[in-house]
This record gives structure tokens, C-alpha cells and sequence, in this order.
């Protein structure tokens, strides 16, 4: 299959900005993993008290309710109250622990390996880039391809890419299309909002982490930022735990424990 494109300069800036954004979202990326790398436990840590203390002033809310209308707290229907209202802040809870521990995990890949990644991705992205080829689109050979080399180049997995550059050109050869002219209509419009997808990659989380990683000082700042707001919600938790305690005194006995 060959792969012919209209003779318009401003093919080759559209087709150079795709590739850079790419390059920019995958950047991100590593600074996002970075970020938690280095804050992830105390970030962690912050929201769990977050939601302690949000079970605690659920408790109240329910107790509350119950004294007014002057009846005992009901243990199983104050556990299922909490549930309900928390549910939703466990799974991200849940979400950033496993964040956290493949964070943890990092594996340091040589720049040779990256610069090889890199290479073998705007090779197959020339070719088969969804905002390019429309054939990728259409065909679903194509676009699970696609996907895969996405993965494997957000992730430099060089192997993956190597084996991933072979199926792409089988798969060109198989599809026996011919001669394919790509005319992108509204180029103008394209080029347009790559460039803004690119303004707001390069000025907004979590790209610029890597402005703060690379600052020890404002690393500092930021740790210390994370460890008073969790002993804010520190104290906070122990201010509900004595306003439960309140209930105790009026004759409400509470055994759950929202910890």
C-alpha cells in the first residue's frame, strides 16, 4: 500500500503538530507517575483522614437525627448510611493505593531505548495515525494496532513496538488498498485545535509536574504543604470523634468504628 498525501504544506505542520502532541501527552504522563512517585503516600494519606473525617460528620448528621426523634441509634442502618455516602470516595481511595504501588515501581528506561521508541512510533504514526490514515478508523485490524502502539509508547516498550512495526506493515500489505491519497478536510480547522490541545497540555497538570520534580526546594514546599493539611484533617477527626463521644453521654452507645 502506498500512502500518497495531497501536495499541501500544511499536511506535513498537521502531521508534525499530531506527533508532538502525542510526544507532550506522553510526557505528561511520566511526569504524573513521577509526581506520585514522590508524593503519592502522603497524597494518600491526606484523602484517607479526608474521608474519615467525612464518615465522622455523616455519623453525627445520622445520630443527630435519630436523638431528635428520639430513638435508638440503629447500628446495621448507620453502617449502611456511612457506606452509601462514602462509597464513592473509597474507590478513588482504592484507585490511587494501586496508583500509588505501580508508581512505586518505576523502572528507569536508558534514553537509547526512548530515542528507539520514539523513532519507530512517527515511523508507524506517518502511516497509520487515526488522525491521518483513514483507513485506521474504518478497519479494526487498524485500530487495535493503533491502540497497542499507543500503549507501548506511552510505556517505552521497545519490544512491543518492534513486533508492533512488523504486524502494522503485514497488515498494509494484507489490506491490498492500493494507492491511498489522503485529502484532510478543514485543515485549517485541524492544525487549529492540535495547536490548542498543545497550549493547554503544555500549561496545565499534569505536564507542568516536571517543572516542580525538577525544583527540590518547591519539592520541599509541596511535602510540607501535604503534611499540615494532614494534620488538619487530623485534628479535625479528633474534634467529631468528641462530638460522637457526645452521644455516648446522652445514652446512645456508638461500637462502629469509621477507621
Amino acid at each position: 500500500m502506498e500512502i500518497i498525501k495531497i501536495n499541501d504544506s500544511r499536511y506535513d505542520i498537521y502531521e508534525e503538530l499530531l506527533i508532538k502532541r502525542d510526544t507532550l501527552k506522553k510526557e505528561a504522563n511520566i511526569s504524573l507517575t513521577l509526581y506520585i512517585n514522590r508524593f503519592g503516600e502522603l497524597i494518600t494519606a491526606v484523602f484517607r483522614k479526608k474521608i474519615d473525617c467525612i464518615s465522622r460528620k455523616k455519623a453525627i448528621t445520622f445520630c443527630n437525627m435519630y436523638k431528635n426523634r428520639d430513638k435508638p441509634i440503629d447500628y446495621n442502618a448507620l453502617k449502611e448510611y456511612i457506606q452509601k455516602c462514602t462509597e464513592e470516595y473509597r474507590e478513588q481511595l482504592a484507585q490511587m493505593i494501586e496508583d500509588n504501588e505501580n508508581c512505586q515501581n518505576l523502572k528507569i528506561i536508558p534514553e537509547a531505548v526512548a530515542s528507539q521508541v520514539k523513532k519507530l512510533y512517527r515511523k508507524i504514526a506517518k502511516q497509520i495515525h487515526p488522525d491521518i490514515n483513514p483507513i485506521t478508523a474504518d478497519d479494526p485490524i487498524f485500530l487495535d494496532l493503533w491502540q497497542r502502539i499507543d500503549i507501548a509508547y506511552r510505556y517505552n516498550d521497545l519490544e512491543e513496538m518492534q513486533k508492533l512495526e512488523i504486524l502494522v506493515a503485514k497488515a498494509l500489505e494484507m489490506a491490498g488498498c492500493g494507492t491511498i491519497v489522503i485529502d484532510i478536510p478543514d485543515i485549517d480547522e485541524k492544525i487549529a485545535e492540535v495547536e490548542d490541545e498543545i497550549e493547554k497540555i503544555t500549561t496545565t497538570d499534569p505536564y507542568m509536574y516536571k517543572f516542580l520534580l525538577e525544583d527540590e526546594d518547591a519539592c520541599k514546599e509541596k511535602e510540607n504543604e501535604l503534611k499540615a493539611e494532614l494534620e488538619e484533617y487530623e485534628k479535625y477527626d479528633n474534634e467529631l470523634k468528641n462530638i460522637l463521644k457526645q452521644y455516648v453521654k446522652n445514652g446512645v452507645t456508638i461500637t462502629w468504628e469509621m477507621n
